[in-house]
């Protein structure tokens, strides 16, 4: 058993250290927008699997909390994407409401928007109902 998990952990530390630049970056990105609070988890999740795998290549008894932190990932990740979902459905219908915007076949033209005198151009990607392939 300790043979399989410190290859194991082997193999995770050399895919997490390849990953490292794309998931930075990510993680970079997701620090500076709306969620950020997600992002942290995710970037302390990441940081403590990195951490973790180090250890248990030599204390195999401490591969549970590289188990933990895959989990506390996924769910940093899950918890991003239902809150855009739920913003990007709100964000759909408040356009669709608004009389100064104009839904087309690619998504919205609005020209007053809020009442604010801004005007702007999005995509209908916000919708999950619209059909982006005629765009």
């Amino acid at each position: 058993m300790k043979k399989v998990i410190k290859i194991l952990s082997i193999l995770l530390l050399a895919i997490s250290l390849i990953l490292l630049p794309f998931l930075g970056i990510v993680i970079l990105f997701g620090l500076a927008g709306s969620t950020a609070n997600y992002y942290t988890l995710i970037g302390i999740s990441y940081l403590t699997l990195i951490v973790s795998l180090i250890i248990s290549i030599f204390r195999y008894k401490f591969f549970p909390v590289v188990i933990i932190s895959i989990i506390l990932m996924i769910i940093g990740f899950n918890l991003d994407s239902s809150f855009w979902e739920e913003h990007n459905e709100n964000l759909c219908e408040e356009l669709r409401a608004e009389p100064s915007c104009v839904e087309d076949a690619c998504g919205f033209s609005c020209d007053n928007f809020r009442g604010q005198d801004i005007g702007f151009v999005t995509s209908g990607s916000v919708c999950k109902d619209k059909d982006m392939t005629l765009c």
